[in-house]
């Protein structure tokens, strides 16, 4: 009984009291030539948990809707979504692919490699 509740509070701490905020730099490896040139903006999620990539306060990826801050489409951890672009659906972003201007990527679509 007393390890189930220690179990308890353990997760209960993780994701209620330390929820993993949006806000954490996990994607910004080089701070000489940051992300959408240095564009404002944050590190993300996916749906699956799993460190996505960035994207600006300019652009938008559609969000699950079940989980704040987590990503519809899947943002590779490299990958960088700038400049007013639009990343829906069930899209992929993934390597060093860096989607911008104003670029609609939306369905099945998958950007990936140093696109």
């Amino acid at each position: 009984m007393i390890l189930s509740s220690a179990i308890f509070i353990s997760l209960f701490s993780f994701f209620f009291i330390n929820p993993i905020s949006a806000y954490d730099n996990w994607c910004i490896t080089d701070s000489v030539h940051p992300p959408c040139n240095g564009a404002p903006g944050k590190c993300t999620r996916n749906s699956d948990g799993s460190l996505g990539g960035f994207v600006a306060d300019s652009a938008t990826v559609m969000q699950t809707g079940r989980q704040p801050f987590r990503n519809k489409p899947h943002i590779g951890l490299e990958a960088s979504i700038c400049d007013g672009a639009h990343v829906t659906d069930h899209s992929r972003i993934t390597d060093h692919a860096r989607v911008t201007g104003h670029a609609w990527v939306t369905g099945n679509a998958w950007v990936y490699g140093d696109a």
